[in-house]
């Protein structure tokens, strides 16, 4: 491997990233400027971020390595499944805490729980802890990029990452932190777009390269491949994975946007709410057309690659086979940004819980904006070094696994949580506390004794019920039914919350068309599933590996590359578009208002 054309970009990139942090030092003036980019970030600059939060180390690195194993079905279906969960979600609470003035998570336990200190530490504790686990992650999976790369040390590695991303995160705050984002994505994304034909040219198209191994109907592996019939194929799933773990992966996915501290930060930087739903809307479908191709990578390294020991590296060796010198070089880079990306984005939203929800409600009532904006800064470098001293662990377990594992345990636990606060004003302050702490323990318990993460996430549970499943149940009974066990007390909810509650608050009223959207899609999946599940029917692979079909498979690819690679040039574009605007407004200078978003 040539590593000069990779270490060249790769110090040009980082110290384009210090730049940035210096760049955006000087804007900012107040603690909201610090934390959400004084709630005036367009819409395409949060897509962007948004996807630095999604696909972090788990994801860029997990997508295609838990393809290589399960095939194509597993991790296209999660994407699937959680488009259509995720969005009303992510549209009804931002708009909601939004609404509410919200700058953190923890924000809406106090204010729905005025009286609560232990709420708010109980919920600072839930959201710092996977600030670490996240930011520990991101670590590990830039450190694994530099060592399989470099062959440096590990620890020294990580070392690395850890003090670039600090440095930029310190000093630029969430406006430094989203720039670098959207122009890291747009790295990944560009070196995805271009990693297709790099693939197709030297190896064969995808029609062409697995119906050699698959049969021209994706159905007859040819004597002596490893590859299952209907490896390629959207509707056969591998040997233990179910219909009802697929739908569990997808649901324990679009549950964890409620109680993630950087989507929820994400959507309530937004300019206003139209901007945030049309982020929301971009994020979704470019992630899903980076994922399909990233699945796709990941299948093909199965061939390419038989028996890789830490699959967390496939697509690594995929981009080194393809795209040898300044292309994997970009791509390289591209993987490392993506780590540091959502390293920033935790360490930001995990030091501003600390500044706010810790330090001024508990140490410092009256701190004023400059103390809560250093008392920020030294508490990034607090949760970088708790991170830096995780990291380790994870290689044990490897980057998904290790997410997921607590991901799960969240999900079952605090989801219940935080919608009923939100929406259920029968809610009691025993039953959410208590209720989170059991849940949780419980949640623990179920997991581990499923397999851990990784397995809950594929369905693993008790009597064939997925984890998740039981998980949430139960919290939800548990808070239920404690929260009934007294009498509503209108008293002991927050002014803001009552007020909505009461009806005396009108909010923007959310339109349900994208209910009726998702409702049909539901239907024409089951009628597809139903089509395929018709006894004694044998059906060919979808998509297809042979005539018009397979060539259309192929097609779609390219497109799919085409359309991520143009996108990238438009949102590029856009950016910085907006920080020439940043900037003149800096200088005192009028700015037209075409140039604002």
């Amino acid at each position: 491997m040539n590593t000069t054309y990779i270490l060249v970009i790769l110090i040009a990139y980082l110290l384009l990233m210090i730049y940035l942090g210096f760049f955006f030092k000087n804007r900012i003036n107040t603690f909201d400027d610090f934390i959400l980019g004084g709630r005036d970030l367009p819409w395409f600059v949060i897509s962007m971020t948004m996807l630095a939060t999604l696909a972090n180390a788990q994801q860029t690195l997990g997508i295609a390595g838990n393809s290589y194993i399960l095939g194509l079905a597993p991790m296209l279906w999660y994407f699937i499944l959680v488009n259509i969960f995720i969005y009303p979600l992510m549209i009804r609470l931002g708009s909601r805490y939004r609404y509410l003035k919200f700058s953190t998570v923890v924000d809406m336990g106090e204010e729905r729980y005025p009286n609560s200190g232990r709420m708010t530490i109980v919920l600072s504790i839930w959201q710092v802890a996977w600030a670490v686990v996240s930011t520990a992650i991101c670590i590990f999976g830039g450190g694994l990029v530099i060592e399989t790369v470099f062959g440096v040390p590990l620890a020294f590695a990580c070392g690395i990452v850890t003090i670039i991303t600090v440095a930029y995160c310190v000093m630029g705050g969430l406006n430094a932190v989203v720039f670098t984002d959207t122009i890291q994505w747009l790295i990944i994304i560009a070196g995805t777009a271009f990693l297709v034909p790099a693939v197709f040219s030297k190896f064969g198209s995808f029609s062409v390269f697995f119906s050699a191994i698959l049969g021209s109907s994706g159905m007859l592996p040819a004597e002596g491949a490893t590859l299952w019939p209907g490896f390629t194929d959207l509707f056969t799933l591998p040997q233990g994975v179910t219909a009802l773990g697929l739908i569990s992966m997808g649901l324990a996915g679009a549950l964890w946007i409620p109680i993630d501290l950087g989507y929820m930060q994400r959507m309530l930087s937004a300019k206003d709410i139209k901007h945030s739903r049309k982020a929301a809307l971009g994020f979704l479908v470019i992630v899903t057309l980076w994922a399909i191709i990233m699945v796709v990578m990941g299948i093909y390294g199965t061939v390419l690659f038989p028996n890789v020991a830490n699959t967390d590296t496939v697509i690594l060796l995929m981009a080194e086979a393809a795209m040898p010198g300044i292309g994997l070089a970009i791509f390289v880079t591209a993987i490392a940004a993506a780590v540091m990306s959502t390293a920033s984005t935790y360490m930001n939203a995990g030091a501003a819980i600390i500044a706010k929800n810790i330090y001024k409600r508990f140490f410092n009532k009256s701190a004023e904006d400059a103390k809560l904006i250093k008392v920020a800064r030294i508490s990034i470098i607090i949760i970088a070094v708790a991170a830096l001293g995780f990291a380790p662990f994870v290689r044990s377990s490897g980057v998904f696994n290790t997410a997921i594992t607590f991901q799960m345990i969240m999900c079952a636990s605090l989801t219940p949580l935080i919608i009923l606060s939100t929406y259920w004003k029968r809610m009691t302050e025993g039953a959410a506390f208590w209720g989170c702490v059991i849940s949780g323990v419980i949640t623990a318990a179920l997991v581990m004794r499923a397999g851990g993460g990784g397995a809950v996430f594929f369905g693993a549970g008790i009597a064939g019920i997925p984890a998740i499943f039981i998980g949430l149940v139960l919290s939800t009974l548990i808070y239920v039914t404690w929260s009934m066990n007294k009498p509503y007390d209108a008293s002991s909810v927050g002014p803001a919350f009552r007020k909505i509650f009461e009806g005396e608050e009108k909010m923007e009223k959310t339109s349900n068309r994208d209910l009726a959207v998702i409702g049909t899609a539901i239907v024409v999946l089951l009628i597809s599933i139903g089509v395929r599940s018709i006894p004694g029917r044998t059906f060919n692979a979808w998509p297809a590996l042979s005539g018009i079909g397979g060539r259309l498979t192929d097609w779609f690819l390219i497109a799919d590359g085409i359309a991520i690679f143009f996108i990238c040039l438009f949102i590029l574009g856009r950016t910085f578009k907006w920080v020439v605007g940043l900037k003149k407004q800096q200088n005192g200078e009028s700015l037209p208002e075409d140039q604002s978003v």
